[in-house]
């Protein structure tokens, strides 16, 4: 059986939505240790890197865009993120058509260049968070940070409103609440063994400290992006396997 081709289709009123990245080019797929998301808002269009946050404008008339140029923070990162940041800026700049297609909920961008920017809408509310996730970055010293390998740090979102947090070493209780795409977590407790294993007690301080500061969640079809009040990414999430 044939498969059915993707319809492009006008994106519509675009104002206040949310999206994560998902692939780039024809369908070169975005790990999520890469996270890039992106909200559009009063001809601004803004979001977080793996490393920095970004907005530039953004204004379109059915699937016509303009966009200016990117303004961003300036906080070091590895090479590998730091060169796929500046990867996806530079698409951003370059971006001409909006469109969605019709088998999924997704917005691509594309321009000249070859760019083509695949986004899921992210804008679930965070109740759709009950489940276990795998921690996939968690920031640490601004900047997002790869569970040391051997170590499968989660959280465990309850419908009870319960959080279970594995760290690597320590498991942490906490509470959490849901309302619309905000998200509170409170300050948890942890048992207190000691973490013999070379940084994963610095992995499990950075985990137990940022999770206080989430705000809000970016929520896809699959990926999650937890966020502070300033927009900044502190994890990122995929459903437990």
């Amino acid at each position: 059986m044939e498969s059915k081709a993707l319809v492009p289709r006008d994106p519509g009123n675009l104002e206040g939505t949310h999206w994560i990245l998902v692939a780039t080019h024809d369908s070169d797929p975005v790990p999520a240790s890469t996270p890039f998301t992106l909200d559009i808002e009063k001809s601004i269009a803004s979001g977080t890197g793996p490393c920095n946050r970004f907005h530039l404008s953004f204004t379109h008339a059915g699937n016509d865009v303009t966009t200016g140029p990117v303004a961003s923070t300036q906080i070091a990162c590895p090479s590998a993120p730091a060169a796929a940041e500046h990867a996806f800026f530079v698409a951003l700049e370059r971006v001409d058509t909006a469109e969605k297609e019709d088998t999924q909920d997704q917005l691509v961008l594309s321009g000249p260049h070859d760019t083509r920017l695949v986004f899921d809408r992210a804008d679930r509310s965070a109740d759709h968070l009950i489940g276990t996730w795998d921690i996939v970055n968690y920031a640490s010293a601004n900047v997002l940070t790869t569970p040391i390998k051997g170590t499968k740090p989660a959280l465990d979102f309850a419908a009870d409103h319960r959080l279970t947090i594995e760290t690597g070493c320590n498991v942490g209780t906490s509470t959490w609440a849901a309302n619309g795409r905000s998200l509170t977590i409170t300050h948890p407790r942890s048992t207190l063994k000691a973490c013999p294993t070379p940084g994963v007690g610095e992995q499990e301080s950075s985990i137990f400290a940022a999770l206080p500061s989430v705000s809000t969640v970016d929520l896809a079809r699959v990926d999650a992006v937890l966020l502070a009040a300033d927009g900044s990414a502190l994890f990122v999430l995929e459903p437990h396997a």
